[in-house]
């Protein structure tokens, strides 16, 4: 618990400081979520701080389902 709360304070002050890209920030979310309300705060302290991260193209992003025909 001491390493994740660690990890979330340096988290925090890096994104204060060094304002990386909305997508990074969400990105990085999303890759640390666990179930409910908890963080992975260290995979998120790896994440934020990885510069060879690249944003999705928009054909990576939300992919739209295709309906099959009734019949």
């Amino acid at each position: 618990m001491d390493r994740q709360d660690d990890a979330m304070k340096r988290s925090l002050k890096y994104v204060r400081t060094k304002h990386p890209p909305t997508w990074r920030v969400q990105l990085c979310n999303r890759n640390a979520g666990r179930k409910g309300q908890r963080v992975d705060w260290i995979g998120f302290e790896h994440c934020i701080r990885n510069e060879a991260l690249r944003p999705l193209h928009a054909s990576q992003g939300a992919r739209k389902r295709r309906l099959r025909p009734a019949g």
